[in-house]
């Protein structure tokens, strides 16, 4: 199949095949898997019958407004056991990228709450930060 096809339905064979020569799936959430709060017809039932089929599944997400906890419990709330370690979000990233990069400084967050909370989850010192919900810091 090349990537300028449009899926608008898989064939039996097609879905073998995939189940058959894939042992991982990632799924984006928002407008995949729900628009949230509605839940597309049919993913939670998909996601526990990857899982049953032993199948790895992964989470990704652009949404900054939470953090890995945050969507395993929606996850958990809606019918399908999710741990933290399958969700990719962009806080949870961000961190990641700063561990690798070895960085030592302090960060001043300008976002929200989740990007402070996937931060100091990975040791990072917060000294302030302005957004949404995010801590401020107190002028001398």
């Amino acid at each position: 199949m090349s990537t300028n096809e449009v899926c608008v339905g898989l064939t039996e064979a097609h879905s073998k095949s995939l189940l058959n020569n894939n042992d991982t799936f990632l799924f984006d959430c928002d407008g995949v898997l729900w628009n949230f709060p509605e839940i597309f017809p049919g993913a939670i039932e998909l996601l526990n019958y990857l899982t049953e089929q032993g199948k790895q599944l992964f989470f990704v997400t652009n949404n900054s407004t939470k953090t890995q906890d945050d969507y395993a419990k929606r996850f958990n709330d809606i019918g399908y056991k999710a741990k933290p370690e399958q969700i990719i979000c962009t806080a949870w990233l961000t961190a990641q990228h700063l561990k690798s990069i070895n960085f030592k400084g302090q960060c001043y967050v300008i976002g929200m709450q989740s990007m402070v909370h996937e931060l100091e989850k990975e040791g990072f010192q917060i000294c302030g930060g302005i957004g949404v919900n995010s801590r401020r810091v107190k002028e001398d």
